[in-house]
């Protein structure tokens, strides 16, 4: 990036809210929001008294995004989904407009690229359509 970092925060998002909310806090690093949210639902402690507010989020369905200035990218660390460690599985800002505009129907498409959609949607539920419309207004979509 022409020789100089660009710092990124990640932030909590709680998608049992339509629209999804932002839960409180922010990190540095990808891992801590993970490992936080992770040891709160294994209530093995070590989330830190500064994370108590992430308490009534336990058991909600929460993911992480990734701010460098705007949101670039949709973190996944669901055990729903099957993601068993401590990392999530990341999800580019582009491709995440790209299916949403395919689903609004905003893009002309053919029978193969909507098809090709349903497989990945149907295989990861981490960009189901329902969790790209409660993300709209935080990856600044147009939600129509």
């Amino acid at each position: 990036m022409d020789g100089f970092d660009v710092s990124s925060n990640y932030r909590l998002y709680c998608l049992n809210h339509e629209p999804a909310m932002d839960v409180g806090g922010e990190w540095s690093d990808p891992d801590s929001p993970v490992t936080v949210m992770k040891g709160l639902r294994a209530s093995s402690g070590g989330w830190g008294e500064d994370n108590d507010h992430l308490l009534v989020h336990k058991l909600c369905e929460v993911v992480v995004v990734r701010w460098s200035g705007a949101p670039v990218e949709l973190g996944c660390f669901s055990e729903m989904h099957g993601h068993r460690t401590t990392t999530a599985t990341w999800f580019d800002r582009d491709w995440l407009r790209l299916l949403w505009a395919i689903q609004c129907g905003r893009i002309d498409t053919d029978v193969d690229i909507l098809k090709a959609v349903e497989r990945i949607q149907g295989v990861d539920t981490c960009i189901s359509m329902t969790r790209l419309r409660r993300l709209a207004h935080v990856f600044d979509w147009d939600s129509g």
